[in-house]
């Protein structure tokens, strides 16, 4: 192969391309095309041949290696499990929600309207003293109430008898005692640090497996769950009409730091009745819009759960 010939297959170009590079190189150096040829030579010199171009045709794609191309859209194509994997669903996933208020501020009222506008049966584990069945001639639901010492045990027996009766729905109201209520996660900690010699930081080294084992039974129960949550109850001066009144506010759940992060959705409700979203992983409500729960807001997280939203 001779110098030109090596030097169009260093290139990859055609006689007629590679006379235009030479023509370019003799205005570059002023020189004739002969020593023009001679310095492209020296300087294609230990450069690697470039990989042949492929020409392809119009209806060609160049595809990944490893990747077999498929021209049918998403939403229609066959889904087949490819090992241990399957083609994920918002319909396969269970809703988990908080509602978080002061006393008074319709947290039990709002969670049996959300969990009517899910639909099917409804189960509430109430450790309120019977206050969800005062609204018993208005919804239609199962109840039981959790009596102290609010040990996990029953919380967790709570979980599992939902599940195998088939309720499509359980409402948690509230779940603030297994933190501080009676033989809760507080008082057990206190009473190792203070009967066993053990500190404040060791103690919750015990404590801490309790409270993940009630998180992971949460979150894996196959059933909806809406969980009320107390908020720390504060008050404040406002003024309402020109008239100066005292308003009851909350200022975050009684419960660990973190439990909003075990949620989907966590609504923080005010002394008027309104809600605010504080965490909300489906993106249907605005953060910033304050607004009433109703039976509707139910159906339209439903909806997001089906994939038709």
């Amino acid at each position: 192969m001779g110098a030109r010939e090596n030097l169009m297959a260093k290139l990859n170009v055609d006689n007629e391309q590679l006379n235009e590079i030479i023509k370019k190189k003799m205005a570059e150096k002023n020189c004739s095309a002969t020593q023009a040829l001679i310095l492209m030579s020296k300087e294609a010199e230990g450069k690697p041949s470039p990989a042949p171009q492929m020409t392809l045709r119009p209806e060609e794609k160049i595809v990944p290696r490893g990747v077999d191309y498929d021209e049918t859209p998403q939403d229609n194509r066959p889904t087949t499990p490819k090992g241990m994997f399957h083609r994920a669903h918002r319909k396969e996933s269970k809703l988990r929600l908080a509602l978080t208020g002061a006393s008074g501020s319709g947290k039990t009222y709002s969670a049996l309207l959300l969990a009517m506008g899910l639909g099917g049966n409804i189960a509430v584990a109430d450790t309120e003293r019977g206050s969800a069945a005062l609204y018993s001639h208005l919804f239609d639901f199962d109840t039981v109430e959790i009596e102290p010492p609010y040990q996990i045990k029953k919380w967790i027996d709570i979980f599992d008898s939902a599940v195998e009766s088939n309720y499509n729905v359980l409402i948690l109201d509230s779940i603030t005692p297994l933190w501080s209520g009676e033989g809760g996660l507080l008082e057990m900690k206190e009473q190792l640090s203070k009967h066993s010699g053990k500190n404040s930081f060791t103690a919750w080294a015990d404590v801490t497996p309790l409270y993940n084992k009630f998180v992971e039974r949460m979150l894996n129960a196959n059933i909806h769950i809406i969980a009320t949550i107390r908020a720390k109850a504060e008050y404040a001066m406002e003024t309402d009409g020109g008239r100066t009144v005292v308003k009851k506010i909350g200022l975050g759940p009684q419960f660990r730091d973190g439990i909003d992060y075990e949620f989907t959705t966590v609504f923080d409700i005010a002394s008027d009745h309104s809600a605010l979203v504080s965490k909300d992983r489906s993106g249907l409500f605005d953060a910033k819009t304050p607004f009433i729960i109703g039976k509707e807001t139910g159906q339209k997280i439903g909806k997001w759960l089906e994939g038709k939203q």
